[in-house]
């Protein structure tokens, strides 16, 4: 008997203790225009925003030409940043003190080809600084892959290994590179979507812009080069003296790009009114719509675009950050059953000029069984702003105030969480198992004693 009450003491003690270690638990919109481009692919977004407004064949794989030589000079820049920060020293004053040697060899791949140059001359002594306008203003090929045979350490397959690590880095995933200039090979390959992820990335780095933008720069005297020289930038949109007609004072950089396999690529920004937007273009044919030979086409659709969007849209403020949007039940609390549900920031959308706001919906979603304690500013819901079939934002919406929790509200819920879970019911009918076999043992142990000692009481009185 002895026995079976220790076990039936250290059975409760577990029950209890497992009672006590239950662990409770708590897009972009693209619009229409009303009229045709001659550019295969196009991609174009609000920069104010990030709202993409147009887009034609975005994933559409077709060769960059020139416009690769945006990922080279990311590239430059980058190791450039490094290498300023490890020596102490400005990326400018990196980039104007360190000189690179042409090498002779990559003249080589040039033989007999019209390709795009700064005439810079085999083993000329050039600063890194000028070999990145030279790259970026006239699309000079050998400053291309003077750079990248210099940061490659006389490989310049490192400098392109370089280049596909960090397209992949960017999500630029239908992108590959053989070479650092462009130069055609049926395996380099981008899309619209990608080389404005490659562009974005680029324009984020230090000196990017200012090279990019540059519409006429000053290459300085050199070994080879007893004058200094301008370079201009083969984007005719920038310049008045070069460009006539094309000319757009809107149009700030990126680059050109052109191969006879492709037509004409462009990558290009513009700026109205404090509105911005980045526009790539891609396989611009090199005919008219008669069929005539014309070879401006991605100057013409660029101007239209911007023409477009400066025209047709505008930004409208939606929701101010602190705005009460909605409110949820919290449970386990004793002071308040719900908590009221503010945007999380200020919500602007670029939208057509005539849109009325009232046509943009609200679609609001909450969270499930919200439970004490909360804290101010915890996200509880979001509320997905839509047009037609579009999301065209997302924003979440967060507590207003804390919630403090009640303790006893807090027990009870667990408690009743403890008991509604199948592993507690199979204890419970457990520990009545052993209840029943401990009654049953209790009155038969009692039968057993009571009649030993009638048997023992007999035996005493007998004479």
């Amino acid at each position: 008997m002895k026995i079976l009450k220790k076990f039936s003491a250290v059975l409760l003690a577990l029950t209890f203790t497992l009672f006590l270690c239950v662990p409770f638990y708590g897009a972009d919109a693209a619009y229409k225009t009303n009229f045709e481009i001659m550019s295969r692919a196009a991609y174009m977004i609000n920069t104010d925003t990030g709202t993409v407004i147009y887009e034609k064949n975005p994933d559409e794989p077709f060769y960059p030409a020139s416009l690769t030589k945006i990922m080279t000079t990311a590239i430059a820049i980058e190791y450039a940043e490094k290498a300023a920060k490890s020596s102490g020293v400005s990326l400018m004053e990196y980039l104007e003190n360190t000189v690179v040697t042409t090498p002779s060899y990559i003249y080589d791949e040039f033989q007999g080809l019209s390709v795009s140059h700064a005439d810079i001359y085999r083993n000329e002594r050039v600063r890194m600084i000028d070999l990145l306008y030279a790259i970026m203003l006239p699309s000079a090929c050998e400053a291309s892959s003077s750079l990248a045979d210099y940061i490659g350490n006389g490989q310049i397959s490192v400098f392109v290994d370089m280049m596909n690590a960090k397209a992949r880095e960017l999500g630029a995933v239908n992108t590959h590179f053989e070479n650092a200039h462009g130069l055609y090979h049926e395996n380099q390959v981008t899309t619209a979507k990608d080389m404005y992820l490659i562009t974005k990335y680029a324009l984020s780095l230090d000196l990017f812009e200012q090279i990019c933008t540059t519409v006429d720069y000053q290459m300085p005297a050199t070994n080879v080069h007893a004058e200094p020289y301008y370079i201009s930038h083969s984007n005719y949109m920038l310049s008045k003296n070069r460009g006539g007609t094309y000319y757009d004072k809107r149009v700030r950089g990126i680059k050109t790009g052109s191969l006879p396999e492709v037509g004409k690529n462009l990558v290009s920004m513009a700026s109205d009114n404090g509105y911005n937007y980045l526009l790539v273009t891609l396989s611009a044919p090199d005919v008219n719509r008669e069929g005539q030979a014309y070879s401006r086409n991605h100057f013409d659709d660029a101007k239209a675009l911007y023409d477009w969007a400066f025209s047709s849209f505008s930004l409208q403020k939606m929701l101010k950050e602190g705005e009460s949007k909605a409110e949820i039940k919290v449970r386990l609390s004793g002071d308040q059953d719900h908590v009221i549900l503010d945007s999380a920031r200020d919500v602007t959308i670029l939208l057509p000029s005539e849109t009325d706001t009232t046509s943009v919906q609200e679609i609001i979603e909450l969270a499930e069984n919200v439970q004490a304690p909360i804290q101010k500013g915890d996200v509880l819901g979001k509320l997905v702003l839509k047009q037609a079939d579009d999301v065209i934002d997302t924003v979440d919406l967060v507590a207003r105030e804390n919630v403090d929790r009640s303790l006893p509200l807090y027990l009870l819920d667990a408690t009743g969480r403890f008991f509604e879970q199948s592993f507690a019911q199979a204890i419970l009918i457990g520990l009545g198992i052993l209840l029943l076999l401990y009654i049953f043992a209790t009155v038969r142990y009692n039968r057993i004693k009571r009649r030993r000692m009638m048997r023992e009481r007999r035996y005493r009185q007998r004479p």
